[in-house]
């Protein structure tokens, strides 16, 4: 019941989509959605790793900080708190893995990728 997506060498599983092989569809993450770790995690349930390189530690409001990691060209962000940042030794430049679950990817974190009208303008990867 899980459909695999690939995107910049890397795959992602989310829940079953309706669409033929090859169809473009567009991914939503939250930030919150997403950790991190060092390395990449062997005994867990979340399918999801990612590897990447961290690209920005963002103090925001409160106890978080906002991570930028560069996974293959695309970048996806991390919101974790300080602490964690700390413990784990974050600074730009580092390899990280992203980590997310499937079941936080729900129908409205997955769809298709809206198709320009005629003379519109609008952009779609290609």
């Amino acid at each position: 019941s899980l459909t695999r997506l690939a995107f910049a060498g890397h795959m992602l599983d989310v829940p079953m989509i309706a669409a033929s092989v090859g169809t473009e569809v567009r991914v939503r993450l939250r930030a919150r959605d997403v950790a991190l770790a060092l390395s990449e995690p062997a005994d867990t349930t979340i399918a999801n790793r990612l590897p990447g390189r961290l690209t920005e530690l963002v103090e925001r409001d409160g106890p978080y900080v906002d991570a930028g990691v560069d996974i293959g060209g695309t970048v996806v962000r991390s919101l974790i708190t300080r602490a964690s940042a700390a413990r784990l030794g974050l600074q730009p430049g580092m390899e990280v893995w992203a980590l997310i679950r499937i079941v936080a990817l729900d129908s409205r974190s997955v769809g298709f990728m809206r198709r320009p009208r005629h003379g519109d303008g609008a952009d779609t990867p290609g």
